[in-house]
């Protein structure tokens, strides 16, 4: 009791916190109301006095009208959960402080505004790590818009300085308040003060046009010296002549190599919060022109047979689409050797391992090599184009690894006189040699560089795999051991023609294409084959007797009477109605004897023009 009486005299008297319901004082202005109205009032009467009085703007809009509540303890309840669910939800001032940081003007270099950038950033920082959203500010979105708000000068000093994530190549949001609030302090500091005072003011500025010097803190004066990541020399890299010798795909390895901006070739950032506005100029894309490449390259190989029993000429197009992307893409392409069903003759060549296909294929140039011939069928092939039956020739083959000795049937494979062109994906000792997780592992190699057989999902025996070598990072192939051996596949940063393929096979015969479009387009345009016949309604009926029986030619000019058009019209008798507004108008003229002449004028124009005429008496 002493000592609550010596604090009531002793120390100052607390002030009312007012709350215009701002998410960003909510919680203060909580702890206050409890310590200044629910401590020292007891009367729920006048504790929800307090809060109706103590809260401004759309908080006081809110709860105003409680207090009519009764008893008023159920009042106080309401008031406060009003509150709270308005304005002091977790989600509401978290998206509040990010406000605070993302929508504000652009940050001066100088005192006041770099410390209240600090002050906002650090409030945001302690709410947001209090409530495990801290990922929210180490985005790239949140720390690209608060990147920008910085002066230009900050921006080129904190990527100089700034430690990037080894994994990802990012800054974190807690570096970048922290070098902005060192950046403060130095501003700050009795040697900022003295360069804010020497610099000029604005009047200054403006009445000099001959030259102007900008000056800024000692911490941001130094600049540093260009050195190039490729020959060492004193230039940036774009302007290195032994870069730009570099084929295209040299300069992306060594690009990567480096962890350089894609964009402008600079270091210690990434292409997400790269500061450089221009794009390729070739594509407009955001990549260094001497980063650019075709985007996509189409190759169409048509091919037309006609089969031995004489039935009809089949086109079968098969397109292979090249997408160029910035790692190459293997495919599981492995060297096998291809027997005839009875083992008497074999070929060594490149298959493809499709999951994707439900059929075997080979080319005729493998037909022709092993003289197999096969028995003509009708099969249906579905694509992407749709789905056709054709005339296949269908053998019987058997297919080993080149080093392995278990041998697979593959009793039903289809004839196709060639297939599309995906030798960059052929495996080379001397490609994949370079990757550490591969080192031990052989690729054997055929001395023709084709593939002349697809080997579908039906062949589960060769599709298994037993083991698989994966690499320690992205752009690395991982290798699986398949029964025809060591299998390469995925994405190769280091595949000369870096090229994505995919294939798609379409099959139709020229004699049903016209059936076929005619089809087509009766299904979109079916008015033609409709044989609908609506029955004529009775105004229908009506306008055509009327039009049949009203055609004259008059002076070599045909009329019809108008279809709509009464011709025996029943006015109703409005001889009450009119005799009203003749009263009302004479009145009118009584009151107002200009009106009533200017009437008067305008009756006789009518009646000389032959306009109008005067109703007879009877």
């Amino acid at each position: 009791m002493r000592d609550v009486l010596y604090q009531g005299f002793t120390l100052p008297k607390r002030t009312l916190r007012t709350f215009d319901g701002s998410p960003l004082d909510y919680y203060g202005f909580i702890k206050s109301c409890n310590a200044t109205i629910r401590e020292q009032v007891t009367e729920p009467a006048s504790q929800l006095g307090y809060l109706i009085d103590m809260c401004t703007g759309k908080a006081r809009e809110a709860i105003k009208h409680l207090s009519i509540v009764t008893p008023p303890s159920l009042g106080m309840k309401q008031a406060m959960e009003t509150l709270h669910y308005r304005f002091g939800q977790k989600h509401i001032v978290v998206k509040a402080h990010l406000d605070s940081i993302t929508d504000g003007p652009p940050v001066k270099l100088d005192k006041n505004s770099l410390d209240t950038f600090v002050t906002d950033s650090t409030n945001c920082q302690i709410v947001m790590e209090a409530w495990n959203f801290a990922s929210e500010l180490n985005s790239s979105q949140t720390l690209n818009v608060v990147f920008k708000r910085l002066p230009v000068p900050l921006q080129r000093k904190f990527v100089e300085r700034v430690d990037l994530d080894a994994d990802e190549h990012f800054a974190k949001f807690n570096q970048l308040v922290k070098f902005v609030k060192e950046s403060a302090m130095r501003t700050n500091s009795f040697v900022g003060q003295v360069l804010a005072d020497a610099e000029p003011n604005k009047e200054q500025k403006k009445g000099s046009k001959a030259f102007s010097v900008q000056t800024m803190p000692a911490a941001l004066a130094t600049k540093p010296t260009l050195v190039c990541p490729d020959c060492s020399d004193n230039h940036q890299l774009w302007r290195c002549e032994r870069f730009k010798s570099k084929p295209v795909q040299q300069r992306w390895i060594f690009v990567k190599k480096q962890k350089l901006c894609f964009n402008c070739l600079g270091s210690k950032h990434t292409r997400n919060i790269c500061r450089c506005s221009r794009n390729c100029k070739n594509c407009n894309k955001p990549h260094h022109t001497l980063l650019h490449t075709d985007e996509m390259t189409v190759s169409e190989n048509r091919v037309t047979r006609n089969h031995c029993d004489g039935a009809s000429q089949t086109v079968v197009s098969a397109k292979a689409v090249t997408l160029k992307t910035d790692a190459g893409v293997r495919l599981m392409v492995a060297p096998v050797r291809v027997f005839t069903n009875d083992g008497s003759r074999f070929v060594d060549t490149y298959c493809f391992l499709d999951n994707g296909s439900q059929v075997n294929i080979c080319s005729q140039r493998l037909m022709n090599k092993l003289h197999a011939k096969g028995a003509n069928v009708k099969q249906k092939i579905t694509g992407i184009a749709g789905s056709r039956e054709i005339n296949y020739s269908l053998v019987s083959l058997r297919v080993k690894g080149l080093k392995e000795s278990a041998t697979f049937s593959l009793p039903e494979v289809l004839d196709m006189k060639d297939l599309p062109d995906i030798s960059s994906s052929i495996p080379r000792d001397s490609q994949l040699r370079s990757y550490k997780h591969l080192h031990g592992l052989h690729f054997p190699e055929v001395s023709e560089s084709c593939i002349d057989l697809l080997i579908g999902a039906g062949a589960v025996q060769v599709h298994s795999v037993v083991d698989a070598r994966v690499g320690s990072r992205r752009g690395q192939p991982t290798a699986f051991r398949t029964s025809v051996g060591w299998v390469p596949m995925g994405p190769d940063e280091l595949m000369p023609s870096n090229k994505a393929c995919y294939l798609c096979l379409s099959c139709c015969e020229p004699g049903r294409l016209n059936d076929e479009m005619q089809q087509l387009f009766e299904q979109d345009f079916c008015e033609k084959s409709a044989n609908i016949e609506v029955p004529l309604s009775v105004e229908d009926k009506l306008f055509l007797s009327k039009v049949s029986g009203s055609v004259t030619k008059l002076n070599g000019h045909y009329q019809i009477a108008l279809p709509w058009r009464q011709e025996y019209v029943t006015l109703p008798n409005n001889r009450v109605v009119a005799e009203r507004c003749l009263v009302y108008l004479k009145r009118k003229f009584e009151r107002d004897a200009e009106f009533f002449d200017r009437y008067k004028e305008k009756i006789n124009e009518l009646l000389r023009n032959g306009f109008a005429r005067k109703v007879p008496s009877d």
